[in-house]
């Protein structure tokens, strides 16, 4: 999963280095203000169907709580994500301080994929229905599937088929985690409530 980020990081470094001009400032990428208020159309990369790679599919269907946390990649990003806070609205120049702050977005969700399948380990939702009982299990499965398949050539867009299965996995997974709560938190109230009435 890193090595995609870490392509990608490179990929970025290239587009960079290709726009620099010979004296060493950056060609802007998208239309300016001014420029879009005297008769130019006005590009929003917003309204763009954003398009990932296979292994970045892999990424943000095996980890979606990390990645609506940070809405990592996403051209237009929420406000309230990591990436909102941390890079500005619509699609800034491409500069060495963007590509620091990319980053930092990156870490961010690094680190929140970790804690994300420590948490989902350590506390599984079905301890006695066994290993195939518990939904990680098939997001991890689905999650090494997509992973081989994204790295045999004219047949990596088949990855997107487990990761649909390990999208409806964690569906399954966040069912299982409200009802959980819910089970336990009405028990919980009905103990209380009968030794208060004793």
């Amino acid at each position: 999963m890193v090595a995609g980020i870490e392509a990608n990081e490179a990929n970025g470094l290239r587009l960079m280095h290709a726009q620099e001009s010979p004296s060493g400032r950056s060609k802007p990428l998208a239309v300016s203000a001014g420029e879009a208020s005297n008769g130019a159309p006005d590009f929003s990369p917003c309204g763009m169907i954003d398009t990932f790679s296979p292994s970045e599919n892999i990424l943000i269907f095996a980890n979606p709580g990390a990645f609506l946390v940070t809405d990592w990649r996403s051209p237009c990003a929420r406000r309230w994500s990591v990436s909102g806070m941390l890079i500005s609205d619509g699609w800034p120049k491409a500069s060495w301080a963007l590509f620091a702050k990319g980053q930092r977005v990156d870490a961010i969700f690094i680190a929140l994929m970790a804690i994300q399948w420590l948490l989902i380990g350590v506390f599984p939702l079905r301890p006695h229905c066994g290993l195939w009982g518990d939904p990680a299990t098939h997001i991890t499965i689905c999650t090494v599937a997509a992973g081989a398949l994204s790295f045999i050539p004219n047949i990596e867009s088949f990855c997107n088929f487990p990761m649909l299965y390990a999208a409806a996995a964690w569906v399954w997974w966040l069912y299982l985690l409200g009802s959980t709560l819910l089970s336990r938190t009405w028990r919980l109230a009905t103990s209380r409530f009968a030794a208060h009435q004793q």
